[in-house]
This record gives structure tokens, C-alpha cells and sequence, in this order.
């Protein structure tokens, strides 16, 4: 299997942490820093796969079995994305039948459907073991039956609304908001303001609150119960928001920690533009559709509250400081309804001119095409997959020192005894040194220093924070890479046409470059070379570039004397 070039996949760490520690409910942030629903999905497909591996002879016992996890992590890694995968697969049907629940037509159904099935954001999404797909897969199923109770005001509808949205909220912190789904459901139902039905209303709701928190806490945060709030310093991302606190403390907004993770509660207009052209460029007919029959959807009942609520994510979520696309994952159900009605009203509208209906029919056969892209894409080597092999290749390297988001490589003896002290050595680095050491038969690795270990990236500002004490005080990157005896750096470009934005670039100022790697089509020059992540307009970039990961270049440092 490649190495895997998405980050935050540690649900899997999670799974694989509760396992070895025996317990189901360890501190927030010891694993990972999401909720637990999803490592407690992964836990009987694990004793499942390690109970498989001891009756064929694979592995003998559960320290072996840990052996060949740290040799070859792929085997942990892809039952997670089959089962992300397989909950993504699952979201088109949760839509037709929350579509035919709200009396929508069986073609306005089925177009629903395909908008989610065939949505780029969706399938992209869909092949990472991150929380993001499974947390739309509970909001759609929540959709299913908040439509039910619109028509029918029965507690049991509006508990099952309840219960789907503590369980996206047990998969991600963002799940937080599904409750208002539930509560613009109750808003919405058919129960009177007076008397009894107002008293039963009140109970109802009452009810709902309560198995959201109830099962929320549970299965997605127990460590409430057993070890409460988790410290500061816990919390995903803790020291460079210390940091960068104290470096400019009036630009931050209030935090609200949830478990290991802090949302920063900051209006930021400028996050709307970006990620209104991301969301067209990932999905331009899903957003056109969605937003035609929006009108269609608050005027019915049956999809009021998913309607209300959409319009609630897009307000929050698309001006928030964190201009994060995965952030509009949630758009696509709550688009697809109101899409599907639209469509359907075109449909009829063009009843009479038969082209018109095949340039309809056509037009969703484009986000299919987008999509079938993106596969054979994903399908190509990953270019730091290039530059590994390039990099046992070239003669002369004393130390590499990689940039963000360079190559995963084994590294050597001589480089992990470097960093061994480092907070951030890994229990795999741990393991390879203690073989080398031993003399295990291992491949020699490469002399590589990882610079994101020692750094932060401040994307936004296009500067660089020292992590201490790794860093000495008053050390500039300059003076970091003569101490450890750097002799060549390799830059990494997301956006290969502005270079000149990395706060690398300084060190190689004026030099060629020794090897370069690109992903891109040739005669294209992208804006952008972020896959396998999220990107950030599709619409062109999967047809600009061959291959997944950024550009690579390779420069010697200048010597100095």
C-alpha cells in the first residue's frame, strides 16, 4: 500500500490506543483528539482482523501483531477507510428515503441522490479515515426522520432526530450544531402553542435534549464522566495557539473546548469568498440546484428545519476565522434536498421541449465525470512517492532537511538518534531505532531532518515559529540547520505558481534547483497541488494536475566555510 499523505487520521490511534491500555475511556487528547464513536466503531473490526491474523499465522500474539502495525500501518489504515467508505456510499440512500419521507417525487428523490452520490467534496471525503463522512452520514440520516415528524409531531420521530445528531456530534466536535437540526424540527412540527399539545411539545423537547447529551456523552465523550474537562495544554493545537495568543492576543475570538479540540468563536468576512469559490468549484451543479429550489424547500413543511438549518451552517461555517473547506461537507445533504426539488421543477418545466430535458440529463452526468477524474487521479503515484525513490538516487546528501508536507521516508540510524529526544518522535521512529540498534536486517533509510518537527507553519502570515526547546532561544532557521549539519533542504509547493510564499525560500535564494518533481499536466501550470486533501477549486484543478501531492524541489545549501 503508498504511504498515507492525509493528516488527522487518528481515529485509527485512537482504536489502537484504547486496545493496548485496556480501557475504553482514556483522557481526552491521550489517542486523539475527537470524540470516541468512531474508535469504538474500529475496535471489534481490529479483534476481528488481529483474531483472523492468529488463526492463519500471520502474527502470534498481540506483540507481533503491534510488530508488523508499526512496520506496515496499512493494515490497520484500510479497514478505517472501508469503513468510512462504506457509511459515504450509504449517505446517497439516507437522502432518497429523507427525500421521500418529505413527499418529494420519486424523480425528485433519485436526483437528490445523485447529487450526494456523484458530489466531488463527498467522494473525495469518502476516501479519507477522518470523522468527516461519518458525521454526514448521521446528519443525513437525521434528516430522515426530522422530516417524518414535520408531518406526523410524534415523540418517537423527533427522539430518533435526537439520537442521529448526538451521533454525528460523537464523531466530531463540528456535530456540535446538529441539535439545532433537531430543535428547528420541534420549532417546526405540527404541535400547538396552547394547552396540552403546548405541555406535550415542552416534554418532547425536554426529551430530545436529553438523549442528545445523554448519548453524546456516552459514546462520543466519556472521559467527562470519568476524568472531566481535559487541560488547556491538551487540546489539539494548544502551543501554537498559545503562541500565536501572545503574538497578537486581539485577533483571537473566545475559545470553546470541546473535548481535545478548541473552536475559536471569530467572525472573519474574508473566509466567505474562499470558501464560496471552493464550494462551486467542488460542486458547481449540486450549489446551482440547491440554491434554485432553497425557496421551494422553506415553503414546505417536511423540509423547513433542514433548510433553516442549512442556511444556519453556511452563515457560521463560511464566515468563520477557520476557512476550512471540510467545513462545507455538512452543504452537501442539506443542498441535495432542496436540489432535487429543483431539478424536478425543471424537469416539468421542460415537458415540452425535449432537448432541453437531455441538456437536464446531461448536466448531472458532469459531477460524475468529475468525480471519475478525481479516482484516476488518486490512483497515480503521490510525487513524494517520486522524490523518495529520486532521493535514493542522489549521490552527496549529508542531511535533507524536509519542508511541510515533504515525503514520509524511513529514516536512518544517525537521523533518528538526532531526534530521539524530540517530543514528537513516534512510537514507529522509536521502534525502527531500537532494530537498527539491534542490527535488525532493515533498509539503511535516509538522512532526513523533518522540519515541521521543529517548526510551526503560520500559513496565513507565511512565517515560521520555533517549537522550545528544540529551538534554542534567539535561533533563526538559519542558524538551526548549520547546528545540525544540514547540507540540502527540499522545498514542497502547494501552490506551485506563488513559490515565493514559502519562508523557506530565503535559504535557496538565487540557486537552481538539483531535481524538480510536478504534478502537473504538461503545458499546465495549476494554481494549486493540494491532493489528496481538500482543494481549493477543483473545477480546474483536477484536470491541471496527473498525480497527487505538491511540487518538489531539491536544493544544496551554500556551504560555508
Amino acid at each position: 500500500m503508498p504511504r498515507n499523505y492525509v493528516p488527522d487520521t487518528h481515529i485509527v490511534r485512537g482504536a489502537l490506543g484504547m486496545a493496548k491500555d485496556k480501557t475504553l475511556v482514556p483522557p481526552a487528547s491521550a489517542y486523539t483528539s475527537y470524540p470516541y464513536l468512531l474508535p469504538y466503531a474500529l475496535l471489534p473490526i481490529y479483534a476481528a482482523e488481529y483474531a483472523g491474523g492468529r488463526a492463519s499465522g500471520a502474527w502470534g500474539g498481540s506483540g507481533e501483531f503491534r510488530m508488523r502495525v508499526i512496520e506496515e500501518p496499512w493494515i490497520v489504515q484500510l479497514p478505517a477507510r472501508l469503513l468510512v467508505a462504506l457509511l459515504g456510499a450509504l449517505t446517497p440512500w439516507l437522502i432518497w428515503r429523507a427525500a421521500l419521507a418529505a413527499a418529494l417525487s420519486t424523480r425528485a428523490a433519485l436526483a437528490a441522490s445523485w447529487l450526494v452520490a456523484t458530489s466531488l467534496l463527498h467522494v473525495q471525503f469518502s476516501t479519507h479515515e477522518r470523522p468527516w463522512t461519518p458525521l454526514v452520514f448521521f446528519l443525513a440520516l437525521a434528516l430522515w426522520p426530522a422530516a417524518l415528524y414535520a408531518s406526523s409531531g410524534r415523540v418517537k420521530h423527533l427522539l430518533l432526530t435526537g439520537l442521529c445528531a448526538a451521533l454525528g456530534f460523537s464523531c466530531h466536535q463540528a456535530g456540535a450544531p446538529f441539535l439545532g437540526l433537531a430543535g428547528l424540527a420541534w420549532l417546526c412540527g405540527p404541535l400547538g402553542w396552547r394547552g396540552g399539545e403546548l405541555a406535550r411539545r415542552l416534554r418532547d423537547g425536554l426529551a430530545c435534549v436529553a438523549l442528545f447529551a445523554g448519548l453524546s456523552l456516552l459514546v462520543g465523550y466519556p472521559f467527562y464522566l470519568v476524568h472531566g474537562q481535559s487541560k488547556l495544554e491538551t487540546i489539539s493545537g494548544a502551543e501554537l495557539l498559545t503562541q500565536q495568543n501572545a503574538a497578537d492576543s486581539e485577533s483571537f475570538g473566545p475559545i470553546l473546548r470541546i473535548g481535545g479540540q478548541a473552536l475559536e468563536l471569530k467572525f472573519r468576512p474574508a473566509s466567505f469568498a474562499r470558501l464560496s469559490h471552493a464550494l462551486i468549484g467542488y460542486d458547481p451543479l449540486l450549489v446551482a440546484l440547491g440554491l434554485l429550489g432553497l425557496w421551494s424547500a422553506l415553503r414546505r413543511p417536511a423540509l423547513r428545519a433542514a433548510a433553516l438549518f442549512g442556511l444556519g451552517w453556511a452563515a457560521f461555517f463560511m464566515t468563520h476565522r477557520n476557512d476550512h473547506v471540510r467545513y462545507l461537507l455538512p452543504l452537501v445533504v442539506l443542498l441535495a434536498l432542496p436540489g432535487g426539488l429543483a431539478f424536478d421543477a425543471l424537469w416539468e418545466r421542460c415537458a415540452k421541449t425535449r432537448p432541453l430535458r437531455l441538456v437536464l440529463l446531461g448536466a448531472l452526468a458532469f459531477p460524475l465525470l468529475q468525480a471519475l477524474r478525481l479516482d484516476w487521479v488518486l490512483l497515480q503515484d503521490d510525487t513524494r512517492a517520486l522524490a523518495e525513490r529520486e532521493l535514493a538516487r542522489t549521490s552527496g546528501l549529508d542531511l535533507v532537511a524536509f519542508d511541510r508536507y515533504g515525503p514520509q521516508v524511513e529514516l536512518d540510524q544517525a537521523a533518528l538518534e538526532r531526534v530521539a529526544s524530540w517530543p514528537d518522535f513516534s512510537t514507529r521512529e522509536e521502534q525502527r531505532l531500537e532494530l537498527l540498534r539491534a542490527g535488525a536486517p532493515l533498509s539503511s533509510g535516509l538522512p532526513v531532518l523533518q522540519l515541521e518537527k521543529a517548526w510551526w507553519w503560520d500559513e496565513r502570515r507565511g512565517t515560521l515559529r520555533p517549537k522550545q526547546p528544540i529551538v534554542h532561544d534567539g535561533e533563526d532557521l538559519g542558524a538551526f540547520l548549520r547546528r545540525y549539519g544540514v547540507s540540502h533542504v527540499l522545498l514542497v509547493s502547494k501552490r506551485p505558481q506563488h513559490v515565493r510564499d514559502n519562508p523557506l525560500l530565503p535559504l535557496v535564494e538565487g540557486a537552481a534547483p538539483l531535481w524538480t518533481i510536478d504534478p502537473a499536466v504538461p503545458g499546465f501550470h495549476p494554481e494549486e497541488a493540494t491532493l489528496p486533501t481538500e482543494m481549493q477549486f477543483p473545477l480546474t484543478q483536477i484536470w491541471q494536475v496527473e498525480r497527487p501531492g505538491p511540487g518538489l524541489r531539491l536544493y544544496e545549501l551554500p556551504r560555508r566555510d
